[in-house]
């Protein structure tokens, strides 16, 4: 006989989306003896099970094991369950008749018992291993897992679970940089070490203090009856008013209701000052461990991306890594990021995209290559031409060009001849559709072209994403958006709202440009911050903070489209559809006769107004055209009716024949 070990892996992306992760252990569990006779659970980890069973060779309990789990989970994917053998040995051979085993003797009592402790090391030095090598950054959270895992022998040794259960964390976390995760493995961890005892199969749980105080008289009494082991409170709404007297008296009644959870409070990755000062308040009452998870750098978000490929079986071309990161870089350029949430929307798409590949190439690998995935990567599809040719395919900013070259010439001449460079930033003054974001955009690029920027990239940032949304946030948010933007333009769109404060009276506007104003110093020579707005509020804003326009020299006027340019931009979009031969005639008397308050007007859209009119037009063609069963052809009347929809200029009436009502 034999005792053959097997090693039962499970795909984590099937746990996760398919019957769970406990319900899989759990049904596993409980009918073993369906797999085989004598078959045991030797270990398990996150995602796997370590099984043991005696037979006379692996074949038999393999074939039968293998039924078990087609029985268990039927139609489950092919690759959601693997199984292996592991290990084969001899079985102990029986002992004689003539010599039975003594019944009660010391030594044999204690060998079982080892065997667990044994197995219990292994599988969580194993965890750690795995903590270790799968969680990018937060490298404080790691060193608290190792330290829970050391003290752990000496708590259960003597005992005194209660008093480290006692113990409360802080965790500084951003929304997306990996909070659940992260509790889920630290209740792992504390199972695992037997310093909690209560349900292994709930998750934390999570739930959030709003301010001011609204909470009902059953609050408490609610999470106190949960049976979860660990409660993650969130408290970021009460960052500036830890020290108040409503917050310590519900601290205390917390604390007191909470005697048998493992609690968690978090808040957002914030400043250092405000960091203790809250960590101070809390430990008034309570015996607390900060823990502060700094935001993960591009290069851990493209190893993030890398690693969830791999849990799912695929692969990234090396060669992909920096078209990843353009990626990456385009969805933060709007100032909407949501972390850990939008990486996995980035791998699934590129999944995506590599099956559709495999599908039409008749191929099954599972190596992500760039030519396989080109809409993914649409954001590098303009590198291929230069900042002289895109700004040669723009009309209608020659003004605004000549203002460009002159400083770059003059930042790129300072740069290779040893002179002190002058400040790069710069203030982009217009109204709307003037083209101040396009040009920002080439600019990147053409600061590449002459050495003075590493990446040439663009970053866009609307004024108060720069602004925090409790008391030590903004600092920090400040510079993860600078930082996101190094070596490349940061173009801040409406930045005189830094100085309007928002609707409930809180103004983090005035920290945000201290902040900002620090980076342009300390990066100065590895960032191009814009300012970008109307002519009359970025006047007001620089007036009202000198240092913002001292280090902000340089001034890109970008004036108003004329009625001609304005047509030329429509007649040029519309040549993408065939057209009647009066429809350039018609466009011209249309722009003619839009009138100088329109044209004057700071919210009148300019080369927007042009686009948007286009779109509606050829959308009017469309609807005609499907009528009438013919191909869209753009006409007079399209344009018309388009133009009355957008009621921005009074509709030209053209001669018609016949009478005149």
């Amino acid at each position: 006989m034999q005792i053959i070990t097997f090693r039962l892996i499970f795909s984590s992306t099937w746990l996760e989306e398919g019957p769970g992760r406990s319900e899989v252990f759990q049904r596993c569990e409980s009918t073993l003896s369906d797999g085989w006779p004598d078959l045991s659970v030797l270990s398990r980890g996150r995602f796997y099970m370590m099984l043991t069973a005696t037979a006379e060779n692996q074949n038999e309990p393999l074939k039968a094991i293998r039924l078990w789990l087609d029985k268990l989970f039927p139609g489950h994917p092919e690759d959601a369950i693997e199984l292996m053998v592991t290990g084969v040995e001899a079985a102990p051979a029986d002992p004689p008749a003539t010599a039975p085993a003594p019944k009660a003797s010391p030594a044999p009592k204690a060998a079982p018992k080892a065997a667990p402790k044994a197995d219990q090391a292994a599988e969580l030095k194993e965890f750690l291993a795995m903590v270790d090598r799968s969680l990018v950054g937060a490298q404080e959270f790691k060193d608290l897992l190792h330290e829970v895992s050391r003290i752990a022998p000496q708590v259960t040794a003597h005992k005194c679970q209660a008093a480290f259960c006692s113990r409360s964390y802080l965790f500084a976390c951003n929304q997306g940089d990996g909070l659940t995760t992260s509790l889920r493995l630290f209740r792992e961890l504390l199972i695992k070490t037997g310093l909690i005892r209560q349900n292994t199969h709930l998750p934390a749980l999570e739930i959030a203090l709003t301010y001011p105080m609204k909470e009902n008289p059953g609050w408490i009494r609610n999470c106190d009856t949960a049976e979860s082991p660990v409660l993650c409170v969130d408290i970021s709404q009460w960052t500036g008013h830890t020290n108040s007297p409503e917050f310590k008296q519900w601290l205390l009644r917390f604390t007191r209701a909470m005697e048998k959870r493992v609690v968690v409070f978090r808040i957002p990755y914030v400043e250092q000052k405000v960091l203790s000062d809250i960590t101070e308040a809390l430990r008034d009452v309570l015996f607390l461990r900060p823990v502060v998870f700094v935001p993960p750098s591009m290069e851990q978000l493209v190893t993030i991306c890398k690693n969830f490929l791999a849990e799912r079986g695929f692969e990234l071309d090396p060669i992909c890594d920096v078209l990843l990161e353009q990626r990456i870089r385009a969805e933060k350029a709007d100032g909407r990021f949501y972390g850990v949430n939008t990486l996995n929307k980035l791998v699934n798409e590129l999944i995506c995209l590599k099956l559709y590949h495999n599908c039409l190439n008749n191929e099954d690998d599972s190596l992500i290559q760039a030519d396989q995935v080109k809409d993914f990567m649409a954001v590098a599809v303009e590198d291929d031409e230069t900042a002289a040719q895109m700004l040669d395919r723009l009309y209608g900013v020659e003004e605004v060009r000549a203002q460009l070259e002159s400083v770059v010439n003059q930042i790129a001449y300072a740069r290779s001849n040893n002179v002190t460079p002058p400040c790069i930033h710069m203030r982009f003054v217009g109204n709307p559709g003037t083209g101040k974001t396009t040009i920002a955009r080439i600019l990147g690029k053409m600061l590449k072209e002459r050495g003075v920027l590493r990446h040439g990239g663009f970053v866009e940032a609307h004024g108060r994403d720069l602004c925090g949304e409790y008391v030590g946030h903004t600092a920090p948010k400040t510079q993860s958006i600078v930082r996101d933007a190094l070596g490349s333009v940061l173009f801040i769109d409406e930045a005189y709202s830094l100085y309007q404060g928002d609707s409930s009276g809180r103004d983090y506007g005035r920290e945000a440009i201290d902040t900002l104003i620090a980076c342009m110093e300390n990066y100065r020579d590895d960032l191009v911050v814009i300012f970008a707005g109307y002519p009359e509020e970025m006047e007001k804003l620089t007036e009202a903070n000198k240092g913002l326009r001292d280090r902000m020299p340089y001034t890109i006027n970008f004036p108003n489209y004329t009625r001609e340019q304005l047509c030329h931009i429509f007649l040029s979009m519309a040549g993408a559809f065939p057209c009647s031969d009066d429809f350039a005639a018609a466009a011209e008397e249309y722009f003619a006769a839009l009138p100088d308050s329109t044209l004057s007007d700071k919210t009148f859209s300019n080369a927007r107004f042009a686009r948007n009119l286009y779109e509606r037009t050829w959308g009017k063609a469309l609807d005609r055209s499907r009528l009438a069963g013919q191909e869209p052809t753009l006409t007079p009347e399209d344009l018309t009716n388009a133009g009355r929809e957008l009621s921005v200029a009074p509709v030209v009436r053209r001669p018609s024949l016949g009478f005149v009502w």
